[in-house]
């Protein structure tokens, strides 16, 4: 969160409002400006999430909407709001169209003791009149919390009950109205529901490191089940656009796949170099797109488990990354195209449109053995052995390429010194 200012002295850089795109000239819109007292309480102590969500159109049973005055009123048409957390507040704000945007403090401004670290709204839930906002917190609780009617639903991991450590990222279950999963700083994933009540889970007792679930004995507690995924922790996490599949990103540097439905370790992916700090799905559910450490966004295929591309563009790590719903082709009688964006800590905003067909192939890369799936959840990579065969076929193809270039060199030389020769024959 910045705030611009054009005052000489003040040491701050005034925010960008335009930038040049191959379609055009893209432009700020609309700011968000507070008051100079609210500024003093908006003091980042960690990173920045933003959530966003649109409200359902309310239907009769003809298919005809009803608004507060009745049938065919046109104020029931969708509305998005949009919160985010800095500090130990977590401003709300909705946006009504294209032409008009509303940015007030009397929607809501929540404040907390403990600085929130996550949040994300339940879309199956979310009406003009009624929110469903799951809030995690440094501390590790999670709040179910109505920013509308400024009431608290559901209260979870308290002291903490359940589970220790930061919650780095939530996300609802698609379709669902009570589930949604935290992902934790001690690398373990709760899968929550709203309307049960906390209940502690027995410790866990094998320490060898593998990825295991645990369940709850009642129906009635929480959680409905305790993932133990990495021993590092998980920085992000979302659900694919079905809701069949979980992707994880982790502080290991491993992107993991999981089904959900039957808590199944799917693929793995490595990064470049570092851990991971977000990811999103691509809007067909056959990519994803990561960020991290690595200054690098990564796009994995999932259907055919490897790297499809590493986009080099950031000078510092990548903090979010977004597909583009509306850009790009996924039609199966064309070739497949994306448009992704992401954010930096480098203060850029980078888009990327990716095809197939214009990825350029490195030489060497595209020698290589096709990359692996990954180890095990919580599980380091393994180094390849001489005596193994993927070694061999990887050092025959090295030597092969080195006794290429030597033959090209040897009769470069020879025919240098067979024009010598014949220089030396003539002038004599």
């Amino acid at each position: 969160i910045g705030y611009p200012s054009s005052q000489p002295g003040s040491g701050v850089k005034p925010i960008r409002s335009t930038f040049k795109d191959i379609e055009g000239q893209y432009r700020l819109r609309d700011e968000i400006s507070y008051h100079p007292k609210m500024r003093k309480v908006f003091r980042p102590t960690g990173p920045t999430r933003i959530s966003f969500v649109w409200t359902n159109d309310d239907v009769d049973e003809a298919g005809g909407r009803v608004g507060p005055k009745g049938k065919g009123d046109a104020t029931s048409s969708p509305v998005q709001y949009f919160a985010f957390n800095v500090g130990e507040s977590m401003p709300l704000h909705r946006f009504i169209d294209e032409k008009e945007a509303e940015y007030s403090d009397k929607d809501a401004s929540m404040t907390f003791r403990v600085p929130p670290t996550a949040q994300a709204f339940n879309p199956s839930t979310a009406t003009r009149s009624s929110l469903d906002l799951a809030i995690g917190f440094e501390s590790g609780d999670i709040l179910v919390y109505e920013p509308l009617g400024k009431s608290y639903t559901s209260y979870f991991n308290r002291e903490p009950r359940m589970n220790t450590g930061k919650v780095h990222d939530i996300a609802w279950l698609p379709n669902s109205k009570n589930l949604f999963v935290a992902a934790f700083g001690n690398g373990c994933l709760l899968v929550l529901d709203k309307e049960r009540e906390d209940f502690p889970l027995p410790a866990r007792t094998d320490a060898t490191g593998e990825f295991c679930v645990m369940h709850s004995r009642q129906a009635k507690n929480n959680p409905v089940s305790k993932w133990y995924v990495s021993d590092k922790a998980l920085t992000a996490l979302s659900f694919s656009p079905d809701g069949t599949y979980l992707a994880v990103a982790g502080q290991d540097g491993y992107l993991r796949v999981f089904d959900f439905a039957e808590e199944r370790l799917i693929v793995s992916f490595r990064s470049y170099f570092g851990g991971f700090r977000c990811l999103a799905w691509s809007p067909d559910g056959k990519c994803i797109a990561t960020g991290g450490e690595d200054d690098l966004v990564t796009l994995f295929s999932v259907a055919e488990r490897r790297v499809l591309a590493r986009c080099a563009g950031h000078q510092s790590w990548v903090a979010a990354v977004a597909f583009d719903r509306f850009t790009g082709t996924m039609d199966p009688r064309f070739q497949t195209s994306y448009r992704f964006g992401s954010v930096g800590e480098d203060a850029r905003v980078i888009l990327w449109d990716y095809a197939h067909e214009a990825v350029r192939r490195p030489r060497v890369l595209s020698q290589a053995a096709p990359m692996s799936a990954g180890p095990p959840a919580g599980r380091p990579a393994q180094t390849t052995s001489p005596d193994d065969p993927r070694h061999r076929v990887a050092t025959a193809r090295t030597l092969a390429g080195v006794g290429r270039s030597l033959s090209s060199a040897a009769f470069i030389l020879f025919v240098c010194v067979w024009f010598a020769c014949l220089s030396r024959l003539r002038s004599a």
